[in-house]
C-alpha cells in the first residue's frame, strides 16, 4: 500500500509507469486525509456529495470510501487524463452506485456541462438538507 492507496490503485487506468509516478508524487497520504475527514462520518451517515477540485488520483474519494461514507454524486475536476482514468477505474472497481462526473478543466468545459454537473450536486444537496431539517424537526 503506497501512500495509503489500495493495492494496484494506479494500475487500473492503463497508464504508463512514468505517469503513475508523476501522479503519486502529487498525492496526499490517504490515511491523513481520512483522519481529517473522519468528523464527517456522523454528519453524513446517508452519504455525501463531493465537488473535488484538482482531484488527482482520487485521494479524497478513497479516504471517504475507506471511512465508509457513501459517495453520492462526485464532480471531479482534474486536468490529467491519466489521473481521470485512475479515478474512473477505482470508481468501477469499488462498485460505486451513484454518479461520477469528470470535468477536465473548469476553464475549457462548456458552460452547459458545468451547469448540469453543478445542478446534479445542488439538487442532491437540497434533498440532503431537507432530510436533515425533517430529522431535526421530528426529533
Amino acid at each position: 500500500m503506497l501512500l495509503g492507496f489500495p493495492r494496484n490503485h494506479t494500475r487500473g487506468g492503463g497508464i504508463s509507469r512514468t505517469d503513475i509516478y508523476k501522479s503519486l508524487s502529487n498525492s496526499f497520504q490517504v490515511d491523513t486525509v481520512a483522519y481529517h475527514f473522519s468528523v464527517l462520518k456522523d454528519m453524513f451517515p446517508d452519504g455525501i456529495n463531493v465537488l473535488s477540485l484538482l482531484s488527482g488520483i482520487g485521494g479524497a474519494e478513497v479516504a471517504l470510501h475507506r471511512l465508509k461514507i457513501p459517495l453520492k454524486n462526485v464532480v471531479s475536476v482534474e486536468i490529467s487524463e491519466a489521473n481521470r482514468d485512475i479515478v474512473r477505474s477505482w470508481w468501477e472497481q469499488t462498485k460505486q452506485k451513484r454518479n461520477l462526473i469528470h470535468l477536465s478543466d473548469v476553464e475549457t468545459v462548456t458552460p452547459l456541462r458545468n451547469i448540469l454537473a453543478l445542478l446534479v450536486v445542488l439538487i442532491s444537496l437540497l434533498v440532503e438538507a431537507h432530510a436533515i431539517i425533517l430529522r431535526a424537526v421530528t426529533g
